[in-house]
């Protein structure tokens, strides 16, 4: 993931994500206006109200654990990278590092990337290659 991709961005980070795709890909998303998507995405207004759900087991979170343990680690090594490429960018961070652990009930985000050759062909270049060394 830390070499073949030019951004990776984590769903519970959207706003410190949004911010960093307009930093790498400007052509593409540099007019983006990273606050109000990040408000978008929240949904303030929404009625929506989940259903109340007693808090699981410690024995089930941790067979929840074990059988996604790769999914785990790779959502971990998203946030971090999605940190350290923000402070490659002189970005600070906007929201709170998500933390991952048995006792907590946030849910597992999928960490969504761009894969190099598709944002610069078959070759870096300028700014991104500098961001990714």
């Amino acid at each position: 993931m830390h070499q073949g991709y030019v951004w990776v961005g984590v769903l519970e980070r959207f706003e410190d994500s949004v911010r960093l795709l307009s930093r790498l890909l400007p052509s593409f998303f540099g007019g983006i206006a990273v606050e109000r998507a990040a408000r978008e995405h929240a949904r303030p207004d929404s009625k929506y109200k989940p259903p109340a759900y007693r808090t699981p087991l410690r024995s089930t979170l941790q067979k929840i654990a074990a059988e996604n343990a790769n999914d785990i680690t790779l959502y971990r090594l998203a946030v971090r990278l999605l940190d350290c490429r923000l402070a490659q960018c002189g970005l600070a961070v906007a929201s709170a590092t998500s933390v991952l652990s048995l006792g907590r009930r946030s849910p597992l985000q999928p960490a969504a990337a761009v894969p190099l050759n598709q944002a610069f062909g078959a070759k870096r270049n300028g700014a991104a290659a500098a961001i990714l060394q």
